[in-house]
């Protein structure tokens, strides 16, 4: 199944139901089952985005280090477009720049254990645990 590497806090957003678009600079055609995976990077920056999203009401944990550099959720990849004004509120992110990509996420749930391995840069293959 393709997997996705997302940081911190926006993968916990994610699997919160609060963040249902991810911005990237890329197009996918991919619809689907998709694996969500937290990258192992979290530092100053993702926690001063944290705080803004706790700041902005948004309850979310610090994250679990055991979770940081695992596949930790599923989702279902629902659609892929150029980004319309309307999509920044839902990915939880400041409006900017540039021609950027809206992934639409739906059905968003965690893992009950996480699956240790390396995230990649763009959509990679996992096997089903």
């Amino acid at each position: 199944m393709k997997a996705l590497s997302i940081r911190q806090p926006w993968i916990g957003a994610i699997l919160s139901g609060a963040k249902t678009v991810e911005v990237r600079a890329r197009p996918t055609r991919h619809r689907g089952p998709l694996y969500l995976h937290a990258s192992r990077t979290y530092g100053r920056d993702e926690r001063e985005q944290l705080q803004r999203l706790r700041h902005l009401g948004h309850a979310l944990p610090d994250p679990d280090p055991e979770r940081l550099g695992a596949v930790i959720g599923r989702a279902r990849l629902v659609d892929c477009r150029l980004i319309e004004p309307a999509d920044w509120e839902a990915a939880l992110v400041e409006p900017r720049p540039g021609r950027l990509w809206a992934w639409v996420l739906a059905e968003a749930k965690p893992l009950a254990k996480p699956l240790k391995l390396p995230g990649q840069r763009t959509l990679f293959e996992v096997q089903r645990p």
